[in-house]
Formats: structure tokens, C-alpha cells, sequence
């Protein structure tokens, strides 16, 4: 129906979207995969609570320079704390606009201000998940860290994507 060739990276990441959305939420986990912006907008606004949102994203300081890939450390300052309620939503691959939208109870969201060696700067959506308790002990991020699920916070930057935070 696509065109897409059936072994391909394409078809594999398609099924992985669809896969990710079929499947049920685990337990403290709201999630919604969204065909439109209009239908992404109503999912975040009933579930922030207000239609007083906006949308923040990873974005360099510099707008001519992208951000890219290269090692950063925390700039000054540190990161602030935008909201303990937030909705993530990223795009995904598919043959039309399917973005992937979730949140796990207990998370905040921070804006951080990062500073690579050559002196570009790039202020990132960083992510805390204060509750991993239910999350598969099998998930890379207890695997990477070294530890098991609800003994820490798990952060990470959103490079792609958006968060949705209330005004």
C-alpha cells in the first residue's frame, strides 16, 4: 500500500511504530500516538489539564549553527526546572505524520543550558523520571547506569521531539 520494500530499514522502523503504538501502556505510563497536530494539541490538553500550553524543544543558542552531535557539559547556571507536569511527543517513522506521545507519572522537565569544547551552546529538554519502578528492569537505561528500576531518577535530553509544558 506504501511502496515500501518489505526487508528494508524503512519497513522495519514502520512496524516498530506500530508495534509501539498497538501496545498497551504500562502501568503509570499515558500514552497516545497522534495522525495530526490537531489530534496531538487534544491529547496534551486533556491531559495537562488546560488548553495554557506550550511546546518547548532542544535548540541551539546560535540559530545559525545546528545542534549536533559532539560532547557537552552543563553550562552555568545549571539546569531550571520548567514543569512537573509535562507530555513528550516524538516523531516517528511512518509513511504519514505519527508522533508518539507520552508520560510517566512523576516526571519534571528541565531546561539545560549545555557548551560543547569549541564554544556552541545549545539549550536542552532534559527529562527526569522520578518513578521507574514499573519500568522492564530490561530497559537500556538501567543497563547503561548500573542500577534497578525506582532506586534512582533516570534523565535524559530530548535532542528530537517536543515537550508540552502548561504556561
Amino acid at each position: 500500500m506504501f511502496s515500501i520494500e518489505p526487508e528494508s530499514d524503512r519497513a522495519s522502523l514502520t512496524r516498530e511504530t506500530l508495534e509501539d503504538c498497538e501496545a498497551a501502556a504500562i502501568k503509570e505510563e499515558v500514552k497516545h500516538c497522534a495522525t495530526s497536530l490537531e489530534s496531538m494539541i487534544d491529547f496534551v490538553v486533556a491531559e495537562l489539564g488546560t488548553r495554557q500550553i506550550h511546546a518547548v524543544a532542544t535548540s541551539a543558542v546560535n540559530r545559525e549553527e545546528a545542534a549536533k552531535v559532539r560532547s557537552y557539559r552543563v553550562g552555568a547556571g545549571g539546569g531550571r526546572m520548567l514543569s512537573n507536569k509535562v507530555m513528550a511527543c516524538h516523531n516517528t517513522v511512518f509513511p504519514f505524520a505519527v508522533f508518539y506521545c507520552h508520560n510517566f507519572a512523576g516526571t519534571r522537565v528541565y531546561m539545560v543550558p549545555l557548551v560543547a569544547e569549541d564554544g556552541s551552546r545549545v539549550n536542552a529538554i532534559a527529562l527526569c523520571h522520578f518513578d521507574t519502578s514499573n519500568w522492564n528492569p530490561q530497559h537500556e537505561s538501567f543497563r547503561v547506569l548500573g542500577v534497578k528500576p525506582g532506586t534512582v531518577p533516570i534523565c535524559h535530553f530530548i535532542v528530537e521531539g517536543l515537550a508540552w509544558v502548561p504556561n
